[in-house]
């Protein structure tokens, strides 16, 4: 049996002074916690009365590299003594923008930087419609924008050819073809893009998330042709105050050099098969857990009450486990029937193995305490 963790007064004391300002709506996991977290490292989270946590969530796929990699906090400490805001063109960005052109699919090496996911998007829209209303008023098709693997539905892995098949009626319909790889880019999926896996390559790509390792950072990503359109490559009518900041991109050049460097992809690629693997051992074993799925450290589990009829289990169970799983030393997103483990990609075999060994356990109380098998 794993250690049991208690919320320490540390904890209570500082989250009872946020909720008294914090308004409703934060991230589920934070609140069903009531934790506060002091320090992270690599795949590890610290709460303030000393508790130490596997992380299976990285701040939903946002911590691609880790917390507090030392690479990724020296880069950002000799950034933040020069120079940290404003468009200008700094060296830092223009190291980042070349290496990040290096590792995009052919002919996507124009970059349009932002601070978050939505703003990313509703750009991307924004470029589809040089043509809006000669499509708007046709009911003509300007783009079809998917994920090449679902978030957050749960991490659901498309069938081989879903890509091909969505980009081909795209371009039968004169359409652009937008993969979103907020959370399937960067290494995510045991790939560098989401897209490659059908080897599809888009006209249009959203990144974020993992890019900048933490940091606020997203981008849109295209054709010299498509980004050249009129009135989104006007000076200011595609930019943002603080995309593409020194600060931002200090980020993403130290982030995808660790990827890089330390072949991030590939160890998602081989750790998450060991994952799955682990997965599949659970699934054998306890009745509620429905399905197991993934593709590399995007990793899904589907609880149920019953499996012939697929019924969600319920949120009181889910809720359960999400509990027991903390008091053992486990931050996972086990607080709903659709389970997302996305931990860093920097996370060892061992350290997956025993997270996972701390769910296994998790699950042997709920399912026993709740009558479920």
């Amino acid at each position: 049996m794993t250690a049991r963790h208690e919320v320490g007064p540390r904890s209570q004391k500082i989250v009872a002074q946020e909720r008294k300002h914090l308004a409703a709506g934060s991230q589920g996991f934070s609140l069903y916690a009531g934790l506060a977290m002091a320090r992270g490292v690599d795949c590890t989270l610290i709460d303030e009365d000393g508790n130490e946590y596997i992380d299976f969530i990285a701040g939903i796929a946002v911590g691609s590299i880790g917390h507090c990699h030392p690479h990724y906090v020296e880069a950002l400490k000799r950034q933040v003594e020069r120079i940290t805001f404003g468009s200008f063109t700094t060296e830092t960005r223009a190291k980042f923008l070349d290496l990040l052109s290096s590792v995009t699919p052919d002919g996507l090496t124009r970059v349009q930087m932002f601070s978050g996911g939505a703003e990313a998007v509703e750009a991307a829209l924004r470029l589809v419609h040089r043509d809006v209303i000669r499509y708007q008023t046709a009911g003509e098709i300007g783009a079809i924008i998917v994920e090449p693997m679902q978030g957050t539905a749960g991490n659901i892995i498309p069938p081989e050819g879903f890509l091909r098949a969505v980009a081909s009626i795209a371009r039968e319909h004169d359409a652009l073809f937008i993969a979103d790889e907020m959370i399937t880019g960067f290494g995510r999926t045991g790939a560098m893009w989401g897209s490659d896996h059908d080897g599809v390559v888009p006209d249009i790509m959203t990144v974020g998330k993992g890019v900048g390792g933490g940091y606020p950072l997203s981008c849109v990503i295209s054709t010299e042709k498509i980004t050249s359109s009129k009135p989104w490559s006007n000076p200011s009518a595609s930019s943002s105050s603080y995309g593409g900041s020194p600060l931002a991109s200090a980020a993403g050049l130290a982030a995808l050099e660790i990827i890089l460097k330390e072949d991030l992809v590939k160890n998602a690629e081989r750790v998450g098969k060991v994952m799955l693997g682990r997965l599949e051992v659970l699934k054998e074993k306890y009745r509620c857990v429905g399905e197991v799925r993934g593709r590399g450290l995007m990793l899904g589990i589907e609880l149920v009450g019953d499996r012939t009829t697929k019924e969600p289990l319920s949120k009181t169970v889910t809720q359960a486990l999400y509990q027991e799983c903390l008091r053992r030393g486990l931050v996972a997103m086990t607080y709903a029937p659709s389970v997302r483990i996305n931990p860093p990609l920097t996370i060892k075999e061992d350290a997956a193995l025993a997270g996972l060994a701390i769910l296994d356990e998790a699950l042997e109380v709920v399912v026993r305490d709740h009558g479920l098998q």
